[in-house]
């Protein structure tokens, strides 16, 4: 499960546009809305993707599946 605030606190850090993240990681800029809005989840490969984008360990925009419903 990806962390959201992680991912966009992360690219907007980083200077990178939605647009230039979707780009280099390969999806559509309005996946990305849809995933930063919380309207979408992902898939692993798409979450590591995205850090790989960001330069970023996938640990770090990921919320580990152990901590889902400690909350």
């Amino acid at each position: 499960m990806i962390n959201v605030a992680a991912l966009t606190a992360i690219r907007s850090k980083d200077g990178q546009s939605k647009k230039e993240l979707a780009h280099r990681a390969g999806i559509s800029l309005q996946y990305l809305c849809d995933i930063e809005a919380g309207r979408r989840g992902c898939r692993p490969a798409v979450i590591a993707r995205l850090a790989e984008a960001l330069n970023v360990p996938k640990s770090a925009i990921e919320i580990p599946c152990n901590n889902i419903h400690a909350a």
